[in-house]
């Protein structure tokens, strides 16, 4: 992640930064702010992880050609790659994507085991460490 590099980029510019208008400021400010947060990096990261599963959905809606017959398909299978990153594998084994209550924190897979990606476990482990 160029999360470092990101950081600097902006502390920079922030710091060169002479606006009179307070729009500017405040929008600059709330940069500086999320920037300075170490769980900034774990959020993109997490991004960057699930941006994967959308992308051949959004080619699929993209598409020239008539998709009206594999829009419902292709929209379960998202929905089922989604919930598979949070529920319980039995529970999607169980009850079709479309059926399930997820108002019920049983179904929900325990916080260790929830898909983010291995460099987003990685990175919020080490700052749970330190």
């Amino acid at each position: 992640m160029r999360g470092p590099g990101i950081r600097l980029f902006f502390s920079v510019q922030l710091g060169n930064l002479n606006f009179d208008e307070e729009f500017a400021d405040q929008r600059f400010s709330r940069l500086r702010d999320a920037f300075s947060n170490p769980l900034t990096e774990v959020a993109l990261l997490f991004l960057h992880a699930s941006i994967p599963l959308f992308n051949n959905f959004n080619k699929l809606l993209q598409s020239e050609e008539p998709i009206i017959h594999m829009l419902h398909d292709s929209t379960i299978q998202l929905a089922w790659s989604l919930a598979n990153m949070i529920i319980k594998p039995q529970v999607l084994k169980d009850t079709p994507v479309t059926e399930l209550n997820l108002d019920d924190p049983q179904i929900y897979k325990p916080e260790h085991s929830i898909f983010m990606g291995v460099t987003t476990k990685f990175k919020l482990q080490k700052l749970l460490n330190d």
